[in-house]
């Protein structure tokens, strides 16, 4: 049985797109996942798991939240994760920025932004 590195975000993803009703929403979303990798990778290193193997989750929410992280450490985590948010999530959510909510079509709307935004880099980069 072959073992594989547990996935991170940071690790193993490019760019992230996510179901965009509200900027701020994604904001948060994208933190919070970024804080579930660091949770993971410091489980797995307490409990000696540096071979590949994944650390058992454990999932307990506040009642603050339900995510189980503090509302009054949420706002610096989204500061803290700027500039990988501006990487990985902003090519894609430009557009349903501008747009506004699109309900179900909010997923296709950050897809079709990151395709353009790459699209764009690729063409000034061969000029």
């Amino acid at each position: 049985c072959q073992q594989h590195e547990p996935f991170s975000l940071r690790k193993h993803a490019a760019f992230a797109l996510f179901h965009a009703p509200f900027h701020k929403l994604v904001r948060k979303a994208f933190s919070r996942l970024l804080l579930a990798d660091e949770q993971d990778a410091l489980a797995a290193s307490a409990l000696g798991l540096e071979d590949g193997r994944e650390a058992p989750r454990r999932y307990e929410p506040t009642e603050a939240d339900n995510s189980g992280v503090e509302r009054s450490i949420e706002s610096e985590r989204i500061r803290a994760d700027a500039n990988e948010f501006n990487r990985m999530v902003e090519p894609g959510h430009w557009f349903a920025r501008e747009i506004g909510n699109a309900y179900t079509a909010s997923l296709y709307i950050s897809l079709a932004c990151l395709l353009s935004s790459e699209a764009a880099d690729e063409e000034s980069a061969a000029s």
